[in-house]
C-alpha cells in the first residue's frame, strides 16, 4: 500500500520500540488495538522538534516507503554539530518464524526494496551538548532534506546513574567493551581483567567470583580475595553469586556461605537473585533473616507487586541496605527476538522506577553463540549484541531500548519519583 502520493513517502515513527515490518503503516502498533495512524500532516514533513536534557543520548526511528515498482537506493548523509549515527534497522527470522526488525546495521548506502519500508535509526547524543541550545540535524537522503531541531533544555549533570546488569560480559573484543560502555552497561559477569578495565569502561562491579562453590573454606575464600588482587582488583569491585535463585531448601546453604565469605574478608559483597514469585508468609521467618545478608539484592520482577497477602515481604524489600535491583529475563529462545522484546526493556526500567530500586537486570546480552540454531538443543541463544568481521559489534534495537530505558530512570531520580 502507497503511503502519501509521492514515489518516497516518509514519517517519523512515534514510538520506536513497538512493531515494525516491511509494510507497517505509519504510525504506532498498540496491541489488541491495532495501529493508529498517523495524520497525512505527519508524512514528508521536513522539521520535527526532538526535547532533549545535557548528558543523554535519544532514539529516532525515521521511515522511508517505496511507493515505487523499483529498488531505490541512495546515500543517507547527516550534517549536525552533535554526534549523531545513521544505522538501518536489518530484519532476523528466530524460530517463532516472525521476522523481527532487530540489528542497527552501519551502511554508507541503503535500499528500499520496492513496495515495503527501510527504516533509518538516528542516535542522537547530547552527552556534551550545551544546556539552552537548539541544534539542526539534517539528513538528506534520495534528494530530500529532513531536520530535527534538538532542543536542549536542563541538564542531567549530577545525576546519578542506575545500576544496570546485563547478565553478561563483553565479548573478547575493543568494539565490544565500547558498545556496552556506550549504552551504560555497568555492571557485567567476572571477567579476570585489570582493574584498568573497569576504570576504562565504566564497571562498577564484577558479578561473580569463578571457584566460589558450596562448601567453600575461608582458606579458598582468601586465595581467590588473592587471586583477584594480583589484577588490581579490590572486594569493593566484586560480588559472590552464592546460588542461583535460592529458595527455601537452598537458602541455609546460601547463608553458611555467605558466612564463610564475611568471615575471610567483611569488605566482600553478596549478590543474590531471588526466583519468579514472592514468598508466602509461612517462609517469612527462613527469608528475613536471609535478606539481611544480601549487600546487592536482586529479585524477579513477579516478586514487585500490590497482592496484600505478600505486602509485608515487599515492604522489606524496599528497606533492605545495599543495592536494590530486579530483574527480567529475555531467557534463551526466540523471545530475546521477538517484535516486544525492545519495549521488554523500557518495562522493566518503569518498573525500577515505581518499586524505588537503584537499578536493573536482564537476562541476556550476550550468551554462547549468537547464531540462531547454532545448537540443535538450545537453538535462537540469546543475544541482543552480536560480533561481526573486522573486530567489529553489531548492537540491537533492544540495546538502545535499554539505553533508554536508563535514561527514564534517571529523569524520574532527577524529578524525586
Amino acid at each position: 500500500r502507497k503511503v502519501g502520493k509521492e514515489d518516497l513517502g516518509y514519517w517519523r515513527a512515534p514510538n520506536p520500540w513497538t512493531h515494525l515490518a516491511p509494510y507497517s503503516p505509519p504510525g504506532e502498533f498498540l496491541g489488541k488495538d491495532g495501529w493508529k495512524l498517523l495524520p497525512e500532516a505527519e508524512l514528508n514533513r521536513a522539521e520535527h522538534e526532538v526535547e532533549v536534557r545535557r548528558g543523554e543520548v535519544v532514539s529516532e526511528l525515521f521511515m522511508v516507503r517505496n511507493n515505487t515498482e523499483k529498488p531505490v537506493s541512495f546515500e543517507p548523509k547527516v550534517t549536525a554539530e552533535i554526534p549523531v549515527r545513521v544505522r538501518v534497522v536489518s530484519y532476523i527470522l528466530p524460530a517463532n518464524g516472525v521476522w523481527s526488525p532487530m540489528l542497527l546495521m552501519n551502511r554508507r548506502r541503503v535500499t528500499a526494496p520496492a513496495g515495503q519500508n527501510l527504516g533509518l535509526w538516528l542516535t542522537l547524543d547530547a552527552r556534551n551538548a550545551a544546556d539552552g541550545r537548539t541544534y539542526p540535524v539534517k539528513l538528506e537522503f534520495a534528494g530530500r532534506t529532513v531536520t530535527w531541531n534538538v532542543k536542549v533544555e536542563g541538564s542531567m549533570d549530577g545525576v546519578p546513574e542506575p545500576w544496570m546488569y546485563p547478565y553478561a560480559g563483553p565479548y573478547p573484543r575493543e568494539s565490544s567493551w565500547e558498545a556496552f560502555k556506550d549504552v551504560g552497561f555497568n555492571m557485567i559477569r567476572f571477567n579476570r581483567v585489570p582493574k584498568r578495565y573497569l576504570e576504562k569502561y565504566g564497571i562498577r562491579m564484577l558479578v561473580g567470583m569463578p571457584g566460589a562453590h558450596v562448601g567453600v573454606s575461608v582458606q579458598e575464600v582468601r586465595g581467590l580475595i588473592a587471586s583477584a588482587a594480583k589484577l588490581g582488583l579490590e572486594p569493593e569491585d566484586y560480588c559472590w553469586y552464592l546460588i542461583d535463585e535460592p529458595g527455601p531448601e537452598s537458602i541455609p546453604t546460601w547463608m553458611d556461605m555467605a558466612k564463610t565469605i564475611k568471615t575471610a574478608e567483611p569488605r566482600c559483597k553478596l549478590w543474590c537473585n531471588l526466583g519468579f514469585f514472592a514468598p508466602a508468609a509461612k517462609w517469612w521467618d527462613v527469608y528475613f533473616p536471609f535478606m539481611d545478608m544480601w549487600d546487592i539484592g536482586c529479585p524477579f520482577r513477579f516478586h514487585f507487586t500490590e497482592k496484600p497477602e505478600v505486602a509485608g515481604y515487599v515492604k522489606k524489600l524496599g528497606e533492605l541496605k545495599g543495592v536494590k535491583l530486579i530483574y527480567d529475563t529475555l531467557d534463551i529462545g526466540s523471545n530475546e527476538k521477538r517484535l516486544d522484546a525492545p519495549q521488554d526493556q523500557i518495562n522493566i526500567a518503569k518498573l525500577a522506577i515505581k518499586w524505588k530500586r537503584d537499578g536493573w537486570a536482564v537476562f541476556s546480552f550476550c550468551f554462547g553463540s549468537p547464531w540462531d540454531n547454532a545448537y540443535e538443543g538450545n537453538q535462537d541463544t540469546a543475544v541482543s549484541i552480536y560480533p561481526a568481521a573486522y573486530g567489529r559489534t553489531i548492537m540491537t534495537r533492544n540495546t538502545e531500548a535499554a539505553r533508554e530505558g536508563m535514561r527514564l530512570w534517571r529523569r524520574a531520580r532527577q524529578e524525586g519519583k
